[in-house]
């Protein structure tokens, strides 16, 4: 749904602009100003697709390479494309239609050369300029799109005045190879870079910080639209640190943030990000050892390690500190899953599903979680209806994986029919989830875990899931 918010500078307020034909994209604000003036803030896949489109230009890209890019790992229909390409369209106005071209049964091609009107150049500069100088990676698999995250990186650097060269080398990145290069080391503790810090002895800016941070761990459990809610939380963080950097909660936050981003497949470079997350781990620690927060920052950033064992004692001590960290209390029980301790796990998550309130926005996740503890108890009928009850939305797991497990805990409960539903399911979702990715793609190698879940294994291949 279009967002008008009329008209507005042609300059971006505090990133660089991307310019094509003659429409504008504001990297920092995510707006699109159309020849006429008009601007729509477009949501954030209707946004990766300009991207993408914007990565290839004069180039056909068809619906399956828009899908892997804007999609990765989540499983859509091709009208999930036709209603981005339509709203792009939409906001570039009377030449949306000339820019965005429709190849019938090849894609789509945005027909128009891309130029960068960043602050920190007189001018714009072609992209093309740059290609013949840009360093050729060896050959890879395709590289995605970046999503929403990406363009808050863009924008920063933009803000920090590295708009010009950064953001048209991401252009000129190839299309096969490695990601493009990771955050430069002076803005890889917190992204986008706010303005200049205020004092923080300054009690004023101390308070603005609490409220921001506050709003932010709203925003970073909030239901609804995941990633944009995470980068929306992102801002205000990196907000409040601007204004008291030693705030141990902002430090704490920025770590579930970027973990949570990791675990969910949202990020551009989990490595990179990871250690983004690991820095403010130390530095949460650092200021406040008592905070709850810090220690079950702490453990998300071990949960991703897979140091299960180590996780398990900081999420523990976070909820001993406070019983309302509902989901260090729903983590710890993951933890334990994953050291093939179900029991345990489970009155862990039954405990933090019921103290938590009903809209919190892991409640699927902990039902995936009470599921896996389930079936790790052979108690397979109830696995199986909670983890059909986790289908409703997202969790840690994607939908077409949840359905594979669901065929095998059916299996095992004696529903073959619901089985082999669930089954095909999964592999009309994903052709290519099978027997082969989970043994590639293990949640836990501890051996009690992987002795339990090889029978779950067994009745997936039974209910017809493919090898």
């Amino acid at each position: 749904m279009d967002m008008r918010v009329g008209n507005h500078s042609e300059k971006s307020e505090a990133g660089g602009v991307l310019r094509f034909g003659a429409c504008r994209l504001d990297l920092d604000r995510g707006v699109l100003t159309a020849g006429d003036g008009t601007e729509t803030m477009l949501r954030p896949k209707t946004l990766d697709l300009a991207l993408f489109l914007l990565r290839h230009p004069g180039r056909v890209v068809s619906r399956a390479e828009i899908l892997d890019a804007i999609w990765p790992g989540i499983f859509v229909t091709d009208d999930s494309v036709t209603q981005c390409v339509a709203e792009l369209r939409r906001a570039m106005g009377a030449e949306g239609t000339a820019l965005v071209k429709t190849l019938p049964r090849r894609g789509y091609l945005l027909e128009s050369a891309v130029m960068a009107v960043p602050a920190a150049l007189p001018g714009p500069v072609s992209v093309p300029e740059l290609q013949g100088a840009a360093r050729t990676p060896p050959a890879a698999p395709d590289s995605p799109a970046p999503p929403r995250a990406a363009v808050r990186y863009w924008a920063s650097l933009a803000a920090a005045g590295l708009a010009g060269a950064s953001i048209l080398a991401w252009l000129a990145w190839p299309t096969t190879g490695p990601a493009p290069p990771a955050p430069p080391a002076p803005l890889a503790v917190a992204s986008p870079p706010a303005p200049a810090p205020v004092p923080a002895a300054d009690p004023t800016a101390r308070e603005r910080a609490i409220e921001l941070v506050e709003l932010a761990r709203r925003r970073n459990i909030a239901p609804g639209d995941r990633r944009a809610n995470w980068m929306a939380a992102r801002d205000l963080l990196t907000q409040a640190l601007a204004l008291d950097p030693d705030n141990p909660r902002a430090h704490a936050e920025l770590v579930f943030n970027y973990a949570n981003t990791v675990l969910n497949g949202f990020s551009l470079n989990p490595s990179a990000d990871l250690r983004i997350a690991e820095t403010h781990a130390e530095r949460a620690m650092a200021l406040g050892p008592e905070l709850p927060a810090t220690h079950a920052a702490r453990a998300a950033v071990m949960r991703e390690q897979r140091r299960f064992d180590e996780a398990l004692i900081s999420f523990r001590r976070g909820v001993e500190l406070d019983p309302t960290q509902h989901s260090s209390r729903a983590n710890a029980g993951l933890m334990l899953i994953y050291l093939g301790r179900p029991e345990e796990a489970e009155a862990l998550v039954r405990a933090s599903l019921t103290l938590a309130p009903p809209t919190h926005g892991f409640r699927l996740t902990w039902l995936t979680y009470l599921a896996l503890a389930l079936a790790q108890q052979d108690r397979w009928a109830e696995a199986a209806e909670t983890l059909r009850a986790s289908l409703d939305g997202q969790a840690f797991l994607p939908v077409p994986v949840r359905l594979a497990l669901l065929a095998g805990m059916l299996e095992r409960a004696g529903d073959v029919e619901g089985a082999r539903m669930a089954a095909r399911q999964a592999v009309g979702q994903n052709p290519d989830l099978g027997l082969a990715w989970f043994r590639a793609n293990p949640l836990s190698t501890h051996p009690v875990f992987a002795a339990r879940h090889a029978g779950l294994l067994a009745a997936m291949e039974a209910a017809g899931l493919p090898e």
